[in-house]
């Protein structure tokens, strides 16, 4: 599984930002959470979904602000691994994803 991220806000009063995860398989458009009233996907002027299920805040609470490297490690480390697993594998015909024993 190839995670990827993109950085959708920066919150300079918040000394933080908002960070979108997905996958090669789990798309931005797969997690889109914001619909229009007809049901599409309802995007920013970048082309974007405005929202998404894996949007996560992270504050970055050390001064002076980490590095591009330390950011991005943190970024990394805090991505939904299992729940991005899960949805490929959900979206994969070939791996039993029924929940009939419930």
């Amino acid at each position: 599984m190839n995670i990827h991220y993109r950085i959708v806000k920066v919150d300079p009063a918040a000394h933080g930002i908002v960070v979108r995860y997905f996958t090669d398989v789990v798309t931005e458009m797969d997690i889109a959470a914001a619909r229009n009233e007809d049901g599409s996907i309802k995007m920013n002027a970048d082309g974007y979904p405005v929202g998404a299920t894996t949007d996560t805040f992270m504050s970055f609470y050390q001064t002076p602000t980490p590095t591009q490297e330390e950011i991005e490690k943190s970024i990394m480390n805090s991505a939904p691994i299992d729940w991005l697993q899960l949805q490929e594998d959900i979206k994969n015909p070939n791996i039993d994803t029924k929940m009939t024993a419930v």
